[in-house]
């Protein structure tokens, strides 16, 4: 059985990159998946804006920016919570393949001297 896996998006102040993120998000192909927003003290609500569009997005809202390190942080704790085998941590200017966490997954499960498996950007011409 594959791992249920928490797809953490953070933003700050970016409604445009992270409803585009949102909807690559939405496309994933995996079978177990969560996504949660955490917006790091933006000064609009963008959880407002967005979730009549992504209602199945799970949001948290930090009072101020914490920093990236920090409000990923929060995001792990989160899915720490929720049983969750695993983490993917997204920027919400990145836009991923549908196929994504079964490559990761794949590529994780191939050894068990993996622990961390990271995925390269590419951008399109």
């Amino acid at each position: 059985m594959p791992p249920k896996i928490a797809v953490i998006i953070l933003n700050y102040n970016q409604e445009k990159d992270t409803t585009q993120c949102l909807r690559a998000v939405t496309r994933l192909s995996y079978p177990s998946f969560e996504v949660l927003v955490v917006d790091n003290g933006s000064r609009e609500r963008v959880e407002e804006k967005l979730k009549g569009s992504f209602p199945k997005v799970h949001w948290l809202t930090l009072r101020e920016n914490v920093g990236f390190s920090a409000g990923c942080n929060e995001g792990i704790r989160w899915a720490l919570s929720r049983g969750m085998g695993a983490v993917l941590l997204l920027n919400n200017d990145a836009e991923v393949a549908p196929d994504v966490l079964e490559k990761m997954t794949e590529t994780a499960s191939s050894n068990s001297k993996i622990g961390v498996v990271g995925a390269v950007i590419c951008r399109e011409a």
